[in-house]
């Protein structure tokens, strides 16, 4: 019986050692499997991060874009604004010569048209003040008229 008991022992090791063998290859095959879903899981993280990160970056290139679109816009502007300012302070400008201009003819043309009586140059009345002022009146009315 000991012979026999000799050969159920190795079969009872042997089959533990294929039991085991088997658990372990079993174990190997579930790691690998893990393995590989834990990798491709990974690289579809990466791929979602990349096009996440490449949107973005195209979001921030299209706000870069729309920014700078704005400046310019703006500097666009100010320049126009302050050119007007300027054209509009060459016009005063022009305005205030052609004024002056006038007033320097009319004055020219006033001093033309009167001349005071003899006894009106050094005296100082009433009369001679009434004279004035009728001359003065007559000659705004002919100078409006563009009579002189």
């Amino acid at each position: 019986m000991s012979y026999h008991h000799r050969q159920e022992e190795p079969d009872f090791f042997g089959d533990v050692a294929k039991l085991a063998l088997g658990i372990f290859f079993g174990l190997l095959l579930i790691w690998m499997v893990v393995e590989l879903r834990a990798r491709y899981e990974l690289r579809q993280a990466q791929q979602e991060i990349a096009a996440a990160a490449d949107q973005m970056q195209r979001e921030l290139d299209a706000q870069t874009r729309q920014a700078r679109a704005v400046r310019l816009l703006q500097q666009d502007q100010a320049q126009k604004a302050a050119q007007r300012r300027i054209e509009q302070q060459q016009l005063q400008a022009q305005r205030l010569r052609e004024f002056n201009e006038a007033n320097r003819r009319k004055e020219a043309a006033w001093r033309d048209f009167y001349k005071p009586a003899s006894e009106c140059q050094n005296d100082v009345s009433v009369a001679c003040g009434n004279a004035y002022i009728r001359a003065r009146q007559e000659f705004e009315r002919r100078y409006a008229a563009s009579e002189l």
